[in-house]
């Protein structure tokens, strides 16, 4: 037993030894680069002092923690054994180029993160794959910059010791990477073809925003030579979770992101300042107390947003388009003079081919560019043969002829210029959806309820009667697709990949515009059914995006584990959703860490804020840093800020759409503002049978939603009989 101590301990040693010499190499490394950095006004060498600043910070974010894994392999059917260190980044020998750390990015690597230690496939050239058996897999245990033990597996799954120690950490006010422990289910999603559209169905707590930004980290990797291909987007569900997720990337390696809400990309491209009403009215009708008089507007206000939603509303517009872009141009010759003339066929031919790669708007403005420049020509033509039949003596008549005859083709060519119809796409869409025919065609494949379409229809009808009336955000797709026909989109959306992430409160048409917002652009698309909280705007299955979308072209893949809640919570939380189990849709599967059972803690009306104030400290106490408050609604969220100010002086700070930046610690917030998000602890505030309809849902998914942010203390303080949704 000594002889084994000291066997580890000497190993220990060596790996220590080995670290201080990675470290001395990367000092002196990230000296020469900076060295060789030099001002320059030469395009070619400001590009390799970027390059060479950027692999000096990387060195220096390795310095702290070289690497985090080892592994010991050989090619599968040979002798020759190997080992290799894989850490954030690489980092090699710059006279020999031989690798002394392998960045967790390269084809190697992939051999610490599959869960198999025989005939494991590695392509380092996909041409042709090698297939490597695995001896052992090593952890190392870095803290405070100090090596302090190491772990191996063999000959089975990788040891979940290191995952387990992060999972049981205390959350931080931003999110933070996952190298050391990508698990093999997420590793097959990150490093999945990036020539592939892709829907994720992750439950909650089952990292698929991690997994979606290092998605990013490994695609930069990739194709990091080819600048054109590490243009990347992601659209988030509010600036609040950009925020959040704002540090991950920058400590990937990848910079330049171009981030948006879905309500920020619409601004930024529509053609003009477009107002659209808040969905507060909306959220009051869905989630304020059970109330069945407002049944039947609730089930009319989804069915209007699943129909502007649709898919077949998407190519109800492109018909549309198409009929509307053949009656632009006119089915007339232009005749400006006897010898002038073009054919209505000529027209038509620069329109619908010469320009074909341009939004109808702008064909427009080329084909009247290219007929104005036709009518100056034909004047020149004109004014040059009149000139020459002149006699002596005919100069006052002269000037006053070519006037007349200049006049005269610029009038022709006005006249025929004002029959090449201009869109306004605001007007068009308008005009589509107080078309009766339209609506009930596009309601008919959405619903075989006869009186409820009806209903809706009228509902449609008169919102966009008015032509005063603001957008509402349901019609942001529609618009945008229309922008996209006719105006185009800025030259600078032009991406490789997109990452969509809670992509269930999307509609079916909104993603398809995304899919047209860069021609050549794939998308990974996060999400969760079970989290879809929103029904006037969400989807209610993903073969909308599969099937109607990407027309069956897109791989689907599923993610049921979740890393993030205990097993307590997580059981806890099913318990909701197992009364409204969408179909298909698994329930969360608990990695197996332990911890406190949640708590239902009964009081009062009149002891609520001091039982929570109380509660709020316990847990502080407790060294929980990262605490969410969650209320159903803004409303309630506003009336319980305003007690505990008034009962007790106690300023909780509410995490609202208006938050920008996310400082983390002690929040209030509605349900819909804290996903994506997690806490160390969360107290749901009074999920009454009130509140929450066992009947719903809707309410079934707003608790899971809930409670699944809790990574370590779960509380439940209620006032009032509690939802059978959580017996």
């Amino acid at each position: 037993m000594r002889c084994l101590r000291t066997k580890l301990e000497d190993e220990l040693l060596k790996e220590k030894e080995h670290v201080e010499a990675i470290r001395a190499h990367i000092l002196r490394d990230a000296e020469a680069l900076r060295g060789n950095v030099r001002p320059s006004n030469d395009y070619t060498e400001t590009v390799l002092a970027a390059i060479l600043q950027n692999q000096s910070r990387e060195l220096i974010k390795s310095h702290r923690q070289p690497h985090f894994a080892r592994i010991f392999f050989k090619e599968h059917g040979r002798a020759v054994k190997e080992d290799a260190y894989i850490g954030r980044f690489g980092i090699f020998e710059r006279e020999t180029l031989q690798p002394i750390v392998l960045d967790w990015r390269s084809p190697i690597a992939n051999l610490y993160y599959d869960d198999s230690f025989e005939n494991v496939s590695v392509e380092v050239d996909p041409k042709h794959p090698l297939t490597f058996d695995l001896e052992r897999k090593r952890q190392f245990e870095f803290r405070d910059g100090s090596l302090e033990a190491f772990y191996d597996s063999e000959n089975g799954a990788l040891i979940d010791r290191l995952l387990l120690e992060r999972l049981s950490a205390r959350s931080g006010d931003k999110l933070q990477d996952i190298v050391e422990t990508i698990q093999a289910e997420q590793n097959r999603i990150i490093r999945a073809d990036a020539r592939e559209n892709m829907v994720v169905q992750g439950v909650a707590g089952s990292g698929k925003t991690t997994i979606a930004l290092h998605r990013l980290s490994y695609l930069a990797y990739q194709k990091r030579n080819n600048a054109a291909h590490t243009q990347f987007l992601v659209i988030a569900p509010n600036r609040v979770f950009l925020d959040y997720i704002a540090n991950v990337l920058p400590d990937l390696g990848v910079e330049g992101v171009t981030q948006f809400t879905w309500e920020d990309l619409t601004h930024h491209l529509l053609p003009k300042k477009t107002k659209f009403a808040s969905e507060e009215r909306k959220r009051a009708l869905f989630f304020e107390e059970t109330d069945n008089g407002k049944c039947e507007e609730q089930r009319v206000t989804v069915l209007a947003a699943r129909l502007r939603g649709s898919m077949a509303f998407a190519k109800l517009l492109e018909r549309v388009v198409e009929k509307v872009a053949k009656q632009m141009v006119p089915d007339a010759d232009l005749v400006l003079s006897p010898r002038h003339q073009m054919t209505k066929e000529e027209i038509a031919r620069r329109f619908f081919e010469d320009y074909r790669y341009e939004p109808y708007l702008k064909r427009r403005k080329r084909l009247l560019d290219s007929l104005s420049r036709f009518a100056q020509d034909a004047i020149k033509d004109e004014i040059a043969r009149f000139d020459k039949r002149l006699t002596k003596g005919k100069y006052a008549d002269a000037l006053e002829q070519s006037a007349k005859i200049r006049a005269a083709i610029e009038e022709r060519y006005e006249r025929f210029a004002r029959t090449v119809k201009n869109i306004d796409i605001y007007a068009l869409y308008r005009k589509v959806l107080m078309s009766e025919n339209n609506v009930s065609r596009v309601l008919a494949t959405l619903s075989d309820d006869t009186e409820l379409n009806e209903q809706t229809k009228r509902y449609v009808l008169t919102r966009y009667a008015d032509s005063d009336s603001s957008w509402e955000w349901e019609d942001s797709a529609a618009l945008l697709f229309l922008t996209r026909q006719f105006h185009g989109f800025a030259s600078d959306t032009r991406f490789a990949h997109m990452i969509v992430d809670e992509a269930q409160d999307l509609s079916a048409f909104q993603i398809f515009v995304l899919t047209k917002l860069s021609p050549n652009a794939t998308l990974s698309i996060f999400g969760d059914i079970s989290q879809s909280i929103s029904p006037y705007k969400g989807l209610t299955s993903w073969d909308e995006v599969t099937r109607d979308v990407f027309l069956d072209r897109a791989s689907y893949k599923t993610l049921e584990q979740s890393y993030r809640s205990t097993v307590e919570i997580v059981t806890f939380a099913n318990r909701a959703l197992r009364h409204h189990q969408t179909p298909g849709i698994p329930l969360a599967k608990p990695v197996l860490r332990h911890g406190a059972e949640p708590e239902i803690l009964k009081t009062s009306e009149a002891q609520e804020v001091a039982l929570l104030i109380e509660l709020i400290g316990r847990v502080q106490s407790e060294g929980f840093k990262q605490i969410a408050v969650i209320e159903k609604t803004m409303a309630a969220c506003s009336a319980m800020q305003e007690r505990l100010q008034k009962e007790a002086s106690y300023a909780l700070p509410l995490l609202s759409e208006k938050t920008e930046r996310y400082e983390g610690g002690l929040h209030l917030m509605p349900i819909y503002m804290s996903k994506g998000l997690e806490f160390d602890a969360v107290i749901v505030l009074n999920p009454s049978a009130n509140a929450y309809d066992a009947n719903s849902s809707l309410h079934a998914k707003l608790l899971y939603v809930a409670c699944t942010r809790a990574l370590h203390r779960l509380y439940i303080l209620q006032k009032d009989s509690l939802t059978p949704l959580l017996k």
